[in-house]
């Protein structure tokens, strides 16, 4: 299968060293007739999970599914504990990059409203599409259903020359995307997923020197062209990534204005 190569450059700012250092990593490439932008004109809520770990100068086919620690696999209570307070109490920042060269696939869960004691943001009734021709449809959600829309990849990395721990609950990332209204002003146009679970399991992922954890967000589709950006928050902490350009509907601010 044909794989597509991008080429991003990193800019290294940590302490008193600052240089350019270039990284190639390679994912398969989307089916293009199957894929679909999401176009809703609501405030969503998206769960984001940890795809896995790996290192910015080898392939995509070497990140690991798995790379987390937790009490319950192969550290201790109190070992644990030390890495979380640690980590709280880092100053060194992860750098989020979010490649907008080439897409991935997201899969999104619809969930009917089955009782008055269940309430899903994630089942909207009706749901907008938009193909790589730019043909919009609208189509009826009837039953619970899963999706399959674009997305592109969150790297989560470490630039440092210390180990970093990210710490999540049982690997899913608080994020979110934002847009920046016509007044210059960032919005959360998604609500990040909380877990319906009571338990809180932590999974802490170690990070090398430039490791990072992969991740990826929806990419939705609308007229409204506008500068986006990742928001993060991860050990107590707020991380954003550098804007980039997108195209949202333009509905999807005037729900996160409260409008």
């Amino acid at each position: 299968m044909r794989q597509l190569i991008f080429t991003l450059a990193v800019i290294l700012s940590i302490g008193p060293r600052a240089q350019t250092q270039p990284y190639a990593i390679k994912f398969d490439p989307v089916d293009s007739s199957k894929s679909l932008f999401y176009c809703p004109g609501n405030k969503i809520r998206i769960f984001h999970f940890i795809e896995g770990v790996g290192n910015l100068y080898q392939p995509a086919d070497s990140i690991r599914k798995k790379g987390h620690l937790s009490r319950y696999r192969n550290i201790d209570g109190a070992t644990e504990q030390t890495l979380i307070t640690k980590s709280n109490h880092s100053t060194i920042p992860f750098t989020i990059i979010v490649d907008t060269s080439q897409s991935l696939e997201m899969e999104f869960r619809l969930f009917k409203l089955v009782s008055n004691n269940l309430i899903s943001t994630h089942y909207p009734g009706h749901i907008k599409t938009r193909d790589l021709s730019g043909n919009y449809k609208s189509e009826e959600v009837v039953k619970d259903t899963v999706m399959q829309f674009l997305s592109q990849p969150i790297i989560i990395a470490n630039l440092s020359d210390s180990i970093l721990y990210l710490i999540s609950n049982q690997g899913k990332l608080s994020i979110t995307q934002q847009a920046m209204n016509k007044r210059g002003k960032w919005l959360d146009i998604e609500a990040a997923g909380t877990d319906d679970d009571c338990a809180w399991v932590n999974f802490i992922y170690e990070l090398k020197s430039n490791d990072f954890i992969l991740a990826r967000v929806m990419k939705f589709k609308g007229d409204y062209k506008t500068n986006l950006r990742i928001k993060l928050f991860a050990n107590e902490k707020l991380f954003y990534s550098e804007p980039f350009m997108g195209c949202i509907d333009y509905n999807q601010i005037v729900k996160a204005e409260g409008k």
